[in-house]
């Protein structure tokens, strides 16, 4: 059992054999319809962060809050939303993706609305808690299960389109905050928390109809017959060759030579949440590459929602139009996102994330001097 802990979890069959078979299947109709309701779950990530912002002004005036009390509220949904993520992730190597993948959206969704008929401050912390919930999950799966049905050959550009999905939804909602929403004595942050959610439900219900298995979780359980329908109906949606798959007697010949001193679905099963979770986070791999990048994120993070979360006051002490001009800020993420997809074409992964670092360090370092020079942006 020691030395089988060498290998993750849900990596109990080695992926070659079903990733090249996923190569020749091709990227068609299957995964465009699969791209379109991963968006939608970047597009409820971002969209219900970016609620809390817009409203904030207005909830403290309704419900007589000071700031500190208020800072309640982010902190308790950013929280619930680290620990769901973790939570989903492991239940979704231990019960599979497909169902994660429906609920997550339907929490979010559904306690998003209710959350418009909050009576009290605390009870809206309450729902938005229950839809941070549903985000932790959102932001651990949906990209997951996208790159497990993309070929390995357009994972790095087609990527990339699933995060505009994140764009569209902070646009859409940065948009739709320009309106006066306010009508028949509604405050205007109860609609807004009706419209950001609204989307979701519908997405939701899609979902359902989707919720199809991924094959490299399948093979992880010994599942091969199941792997197998799996394939033949992403060939079949994508149009593919008869050949593309092969018959399930040599599919299951060359699964079971992948099996070999591979963890059992016995033995993965045995493995606690702590247990699965160091096994992640253990080795020279960990040391060498998930360890930065996971800082990197931390400070991308840190960066970019501490901005919006603290901007609109700046804004406004500016006497700036806070609503318009983070507007304008989400609508130049879209050309941000076309040119990382053209760069993703051209160099590396690790060189374009240094462009794009370095580029936003040296404009945060301007306009940090120029405010404090009182110099012009």
């Amino acid at each position: 059992m020691a030395e089988s802990r060498q290998i993750s979890v849900s990596s109990a069959a080695i992926p070659s054999y079903i990733e090249a078979l996923i190569d020749n299947i091709g990227y068609g109709r299957f995964q465009y319809w699969l791209l379109l309701l991963c968006s939608v779950g970047y597009f409820a990530v971002c969209s219900e962060l970016l609620v809390v912002v817009f409203i904030q002004g207005q909830v403290m005036r309704e419900y007589g809050l000071t700031p500190t009390r208020y800072a309640f509220f982010p902190f308790l949904t950013s929280l619930l939303s680290m620990i769901s993520s973790m939570i989903f992730g492991y239940l979704s190597d231990r019960i599979g993706r497909k169902w994660p993948f429906v609920v997550t959206l339907l929490i979010s969704g559904l306690a998003g609305i209710a959350s418009a008929f909050s009576w009290s401050f605390w009870s809206l912390v309450m729902f938005r808690c229950i839809v941070a919930i549903g985000l932790g999950g959102l932001s651990s799966l949906d990209y997951l299960i996208y790159v497990e049905f993309t070929p390995e050959s357009r994972r790095c550009l087609y990527s990339t389109v699933v995060f505009v999905g994140g764009c569209l939804g902070v646009l859409y909602l940065a948009g739709v905050n320009l309106a006066d929403l306010s009508f028949s004595n509604i405050p205007h942050w109860r609609v807004l928390l009706i419209l950001a959610a609204a989307p979701l439900i519908p997405t939701g219900i899609l979902r359902w109809y989707f919720r199809c298995e991924t094959p490299r979780y399948l093979m992880s359980r010994r599942k091969v017959s199941e792997a197998h329908k799996v394939l033949l109906h992403m060939a079949e949606e994508n149009k593919c060759d008869v050949g593309a798959v092969p018959p399930l007697d040599e599919f299951t010949s060359r699964a079971e030579e992948e099996f070999v001193n591979k963890l059992s679905p016995l033995e993965a099963a045995r493995l606690g949440f702590l247990e699965a979770f160091g096994d992640i986070y253990h080795g020279e791999e960990f040391a060498r590459a998930t360890l930065p990048l996971c800082f990197i994120w931390l400070l991308q993070a840190t960066a970019y929602w501490g901005l919006t979360l603290f901007l609109p006051g700046f804004l406004v002490e500016s006497g700036l139009n806070p609503n318009f001009t983070l507007f304008l800020m989400v609508l130049c993420e879209l050309p941000g996102t076309a040119v990382i997809a053209y760069m993703l074409k051209k160099m590396s992964m690790s060189a374009s994330l240094r462009i794009f670092q370095g580029c936003a360090c040296l404009a945060c370092l301007w306009c940090t001097l120029a405010s404090y020079f009182g110099a012009p942006v």
